[in-house]
């Protein structure tokens, strides 16, 4: 995890303030933790809860071009909150980008998720209850657009994707590819093996692998098809991804100009000024490594969002 440039004094300028405004008896301003993708979040939420400064059962703010509701591995199911290691080595190791949101749901540090959807998405509003985990537990899901931010009860997390603002689809012509046995056994000898299974459909045996995804390296899942004709004995090698198919295509794109950029990030403050929303913390996540936010204008981006929140405190 880290913070944005200047993140030491950026700590202690919030201390200070922090400390003026217990002096004086105000409400103190939130942290705001930049994170470079938006799995990494998910530890912050949980040091604020550790540290007293957000209540286990918060709602999620969750302003993206996505859900982010995927699912994570096995390992999400049984860590516990409190347990802050095992919660950093699950993000960076094991988490995809879109697992940003269960996790936090499975250790009940958050209950409900509200997705804040931008002005530029197609996205129809709604309102239904959801189950996360192997007891099944109902959580509320909420998608509105930012002109109509609900009332929430209790603590929020304010968790802001820079791609809400300007989005790429790095997923583009990630369909499957054929490889010859060189490759495929490169790809095998270079990565470790995360998941194995095999499925047969007709005459033909898929033996497929799952590559575990390197620490902070946040590209999509890479698998590894053998595929064995059981009459003839003829073997083919595929290289895919993992979540892509048929959705490869379908990811939004979203290229403003600078001012447009601008614009809306002093109308998200001016959402939340407008619905008195005051997060106990604050997470925006870069997702240029990942390649959701151009990675060219990423600094400039997050400099908008970052001056658009601090005006508002």
């Amino acid at each position: 995890m880290t913070d944005e440039p200047g993140a030491g004094i950026c700590r202690v300028s919030v201390w200070i303030l922090a400390l003026f405004a217990a002096a004086c008896g105000a409400e103190a301003p939130p942290r705001i933790v930049v994170v470079s993708e938006h799995p990494l979040a998910w530890p912050v939420w949980e040091e604020a809860r550790a540290a007293g400064e957000l209540r286990p059962g918060a709602v999620l703010l969750h302003l993206d071009a996505h859900e982010d509701l995927g699912l994570p591995t096995p390992e999400a199911e049984i860590v516990k909150a409190g347990d802050l290691e095992a919660i950093r080595r699950l993000a960076e190791r094991e988490l995809d980008v879109d697992d940003v949101v269960v996790p936090a749901l499975l250790t009940g540090t958050v209950s409900e998720l509200v997705w804040v959807v931008p002005p530029w998405l197609d996205e129809a509003p709604r309102d239904h209850l959801r189950e996360v985990g192997a007891d099944r537990r109902e959580f509320r899901t909420r998608v509105v657009p930012l002109a109509s931010l609900p009332d929430l009860d209790g603590d929020v997390v304010l968790d802001i994707d820079l791609d809400f603002f300007a989005c790429e689809n790095p997923h583009a012509g990630h369909g499957d590819r054929a490889i010859d046995e060189e490759t495929y056994a490169r790809h095998l000898a270079e990565s470790e093996v995360r998941f194995e299974g095999e499925a047969r459909d007709g005459d033909e045996v898929t033996e497929s692998i799952v590559l575990a995804r390197p620490p902070r390296d946040y590209s999509c899942r890479r698998r590894l098809d053998r595929v064995r004709n059981v009459e003839t004995g003829a073997e083919r090698f595929v290289l895919g991804y993992m979540c892509m198919g048929l959705y490869a295509e379908r990811f939004p794109v979203h290229r403003p100009a600078e001012a447009e950029v601008r614009a809306l990030a002093r109308q998200v403050a001016e959402a939340l000024d407008a619905s008195g929303i005051r997060p106990a913390v604050i997470t925006v996540a870069r997702s240029d490594t990942a390649g959701f936010v151009p990675a060219d204008r990423a600094d400039a981006i997050a400099a908008e969002v970052l001056r658009a929140l601090r005006a508002r405190r």
